[in-house]
């Protein structure tokens, strides 16, 4: 998932979050990820999810999540610009 801010006097910022993907499991949102972007507030959300898990009493379960900041050229027009980014 790739976030792109105009910062000024630093132009473009992506902010990139991976998480794996369960391919088949059931999500609590129904998706690995989801993005609130407030028209009220000047902020926007990156949320990333898991796949719902049952766990006994005492169990844990963890997803690691990796973050990232990086510089954008430009402003992404298709996935395999966004994908660049990511890897």
């Amino acid at each position: 998932m790739l976030g792109v801010l105009d910062v000024t006097g630093l132009g473009l910022v992506g902010y990139c979050k991976q998480v794996p993907v369960f391919p088949g499991e059931a999500y609590a949102h129904g998706v690995v990820a989801s993005v609130f972007n407030s028209d009220r507030y000047p902020y926007f959300e990156m949320e990333t999810h898991g796949p719902l898990v049952r766990l006994p009493p005492g169990g844990r379960y963890e997803i690691e999540e990796r973050q990232a900041l990086c510089d954008v050229a430009s402003w992404p027009e298709h996935e395999n610009q966004v994908r660049q980014y990511l890897s």
